[in-house]
C-alpha cells in the first residue's frame, strides 16, 4: 500500500514501513502520525495507564477515527518481545536494550521474560 505522509511517499505491507532509495526499497521505522486501515498481524494490546495502545514489529499504534496511527512509544509498558533490531547496550553497567531512541529492559512476567520501555 502506498502512503503519503508529510508530503513524502511511504511503502507499507503487513507491519512494515519502506521507502524508496533509487530503484530499491529500504525497510524504515514509520513516522509517529502515518496510519493505516487495519492493524498488523500478530498486533499486541498494551494499556499505558487509562489509554489502550497497539504493538507490532517494534511500533505503537492508537486508534484515531477509522485508523491507526503510529505513537510515541509509552514509557514503562511491558511488550512481549524486542522490535526487530534492537542493539544491546549497557544503561548503568546493566543490560538493556535500544531502538530507535527507546530503551528496553528484560522483566520476567508469569515466569517470561519480557521487556519494558524506559529512558535511562
Amino acid at each position: 500500500m502506498r502512503i503519503v505522509f508529510g508530503g513524502l511517499p511511504y511503502f507499507y505491507d503487513d507491519g512494515i514501513y519502506y521507502q524508496q532509495v533509487g530503484p530499491d526499497y529500504q525497510e524504515i521505522y514509520p513516522p509517529i502520525g502515518i496510519g493505516i486501515p487495519q492493524l498488523p498481524d500478530g498486533t499486541v494490546v498494551v494499556m499505558a495507564g487509562n489509554l489502550t495502545y497497539y504493538y507490532a514489529g517494534g511500533a505503537f499504534y492508537v486508534a484515531q477515527g477509522d485508523n491507526y496511527v503510529i505513537a510515541a512509544p509509552p514509557m514503562g509498558v511491558i511488550v512481549p518481545e524486542l522490535p526487530p533490531g534492537a542493539a544491546t547496550v549497557s544503561v548503568g553497567g546493566v543490560a538493556a536494550y535500544q531502538f530507535n531512541g527507546i530503551y528496553y529492559r528484560p522483566v520476567f512476567v508469569d515466569g517470561v521474560t519480557q521487556f519494558q520501555t524506559f529512558l535511562p
